[in-house]
């Protein structure tokens, strides 16, 4: 597996080939036919993930509106009385996409046309729009609702309202972590950014105007999903037709873009589910060959503290993160570690959170960096200014990392007290 992605295999393709292979040689080829043949549809066929192209479609529909700008310009004239207001301005608008698309990806595309240009026209310094634009938008990754954590919840059977309801609170300390080193890299180096914009309440006003639509949206998705009115599937549809009809009434959306929402959201999901196809049939092999059980009894008989195996598993977790997307990593290592995790007696909601900020992590570090490449995709500039500026901002979600292993009952103390069944 490892020798295909080194020569540039597609992760979907790697998994699929290694784990047919793996498992050939374990049942031969009658077995192994109707194994891989089994899993195409028992692993897509399902209602829970669903979920996916349903928030995957709303954050498009937005995208292709003239509505997610909006909301840029919005929260850009109310935070720009303060020096580095743009870049602070980015990192909210990154949680606010976050909360309604669940695509780390589609939010650093979005706010690298959107806010880089803005930046760059009022003279930020390149280290700190890029790295802010690539560092925020992995925000997406833990505030609800996650792809992520929706594909950590169908792979261990974990509740996905429960997974959401418990990474509220951190996603948004981790977004206001990012404001505050917007704050402090401006105040230690005044000449990254232009001096405060001043702006009347009425020009704050005229561009909330435009934005209002898309506030009941955000409500909506957020009231269903943690009121236990709607599972996490139903919000999805239910936020993909409310965002249709938003964008077509108030954000400009027309047939051309509704025809790009679609054709994208399609393309995106193909390669989700092809990911879980070929890493369902890779852990198939793990589980047939005694692999994971294996690894389960050596850790258990290593004489390691439990906290030990943790750091290990997370050293793990952020070493794929440099090389692979958080989807493909969640797929192709949690029927292994994942067990190892509940043997050793940690809450699977806890170890969910832990192990997205870890992802989350791995999206801007090199020599990857995933949200960086993506960043560079769509602003443009040197890729060796995305990685410093992302590289800065790193010390946020690691902060935030060790204190919720230092205190693991504040993560679902939180998520037990705001969700529902």
């Amino acid at each position: 597996m490892f020798i295909l992605l080194l020569v540039g295999t597609p992760i979907a393709y790697a998994l699929l080939l290694a784990g047919t292979l793996g498992l050939w040689l374990e049942v031969g080829w009658d077995s192994l036919t109707a194994t891989v043949l089994s899993i195409s549809h028992a692993e897509t066929a399902s209602f829970t993930l669903s979920t996916v192209p349903m928030f995957i479609l709303m954050a498009e529909f937005l995208s292709q509106s003239r509505l997610t700008g909006d909301m840029f310009t919005a929260i850009a004239r109310w935070l720009g009385s303060v020096r580095g207001g743009l870049a602070a301005s980015t990192v909210a608008a990154n949680a606010v996409f976050g909360a309604m698309s669940g695509s780390s990806v589609a939010a650093a595309g979005l706010l690298g046309r959107v806010s880089v240009p803005q930046m760059r026209k009022h003279g930020y310094d390149e280290r700190l729009s890029l790295g802010t634009v690539a560092s925020s938008g992995t925000l997406a990754v833990l505030i609800p609702p996650s792809i992520a954590l929706i594909v950590y919840g169908v792979a261990t059977e974990v509740s996905i309202g429960r997974l959401f309801a418990a990474a509220l609170i951190p996603g948004l300390i981790v977004a206001v972590g990012f404001a505050i080193l917007v704050l402090a890299w401006v105040f230690v180096s005044p000449s990254s950014a232009p001096p405060a914009e001043r702006y009347t309440f009425r020009e704050k006003l005229a561009a909330t105007v435009p934005a209002l639509p898309a506030i009941p949206l955000i409500a909506l998705v957020l009231f269903v999903l943690y009121s236990g009115v709607a599972t996490p599937t139903e919000a999805g549809a239910l936020g993909a037709a409310a965002a249709l009809a938003i964008a077509v009434i108030f954000g400009g959306l027309r047939m051309r873009g509704f025809v790009a929402a679609v054709a994208s959201t399609v393309a995106i999901n193909a390669m989700i589910m092809m990911i879980i196809v070929g890493a369902t049939v890779f852990s198939r092999f793990l589980s047939i060959s005694g692999t994971a059980q294996s690894l389960v009894t050596t850790i258990n008989e290593s004489g390691l503290p439990s906290i030990g195996v943790l750091i290990l598993l997370l050293a793990l977790y952020l070493i794929l993160g440099f090389f692979v997307d958080q989807t493909a990593i969640l797929l192709m290592t949690l029927p292994v570690t994942f067990p190892v995790i509940m043997e050793l007696g940690y809450d699977p909601v806890w170890f969910g959170i832990i192990v997205t900020l870890t992802v989350e992590i791995g999206l801007i570090t090199p020599p990857l960096g995933l949200n960086v490449l993506v960043t560079h995709a769509a602003a443009g500039g040197e890729l060796s200014d995305i990685f410093k500026g992302a590289l800065i901002f790193m010390v946020v979600p690691v902060i935030v990392l060790i204190g919720f292993i230092a205190f693991p009952d504040a993560i679902t103390t939180f998520g037990n007290i705001i969700y529902r069944e």
